[in-house]
């Protein structure tokens, strides 16, 4: 009996540390200049998400319309490994994410007396410390190097697709990329370019004298 009481005290205490992580919401975050969020939940990710692979965060575009309410929601894909691109726990992030957006209430978004429909971005921490280590575009082309380019899709030269792709990176602390998540850019294109990123190669970034992790983006063109 002691120990089947035992192994049940132990299964509730295991039961109750998972729900208590799950439990840890991230709440809606929007930058300066955009609407006030007014209400709002909270999205509950898995404990996995807060992993440094997944960059830290995730955002959603939203369209909201002159009373606040919010019509359209796109997840953002966050970050993925570079051994697993096509991990499945990102649409388990993307799909919490955009369900928590959806709900969002905003203050109308007034400019010069006329009340707007705007699109903008909402953001959700998986990790605050990585969250907080992002580079700016000029920042990390100035570290790099070694920056492989992609691959032109021969579908997509067939099918005369073009454009830019801007791939989201994650950095160890030996400057080698370990993640990738597509940030915008045709779905034919993004597969090489995040290949490609997964190659690049940048020097090493230090926070208060010690190698870090840090995150930020590279744009690919492929043009014919």
């Amino acid at each position: 009996m002691l120990g089947r009481s035992l192994f049940l005290a132990l299964a509730i205490a295991i039961q109750a540390f998972a729900q208590s992580a799950l439990a840890q919401g991230s709440p809606p975050q929007v930058g300066k200049g955009y609407p006030k969020i007014i209400s709002g939940p909270e999205a509950h990710f898995p404990p996995e998400a807060a992993n440094e692979v997944y960059g830290g965060l995730v955002s959603v575009s939203v369209e909201v319309n002159k009373k606040g309410k919010v019509t359209k929601a796109k997840a953002i894909t966050p970050t993925a490994s570079c051994s697993n691109l096509k991990d499945p726990l990102l649409v388990v992030i993307e799909k919490e994410a955009k369900v928590a957006a959806e709900q969002i209430v905003f203050e109308p978004f007034e400019v010069n007396g006329e009340v707007l429909q705007p699109i903008f971005d909402v953001t959700y921490v998986l990790s605050p410390a990585l969250a907080e280590r992002i580079l700016t575009a000029d920042e990390l082309q100035r570290g790099a190097i070694k920056l492989p380019n992609p691959i032109y899709p021969p579908g997509a030269r067939l099918s005369r697709i073009s454009g830019s792709v801007t791939v989201r990176v994650i950095i160890n602390e030996e400057g080698k990329v370990i993640a990738a998540g597509p940030v915008s850019g045709h779905s034919l294109l993004v597969p090489n370019a995040l290949q490609a990123a997964c190659k690049a190669v940048f020097t090493p970034t230090s926070s208060a004298g010690k190698p870090s992790h840090v995150s930020g983006t590279i744009s690919y063109s492929f043009y014919p």
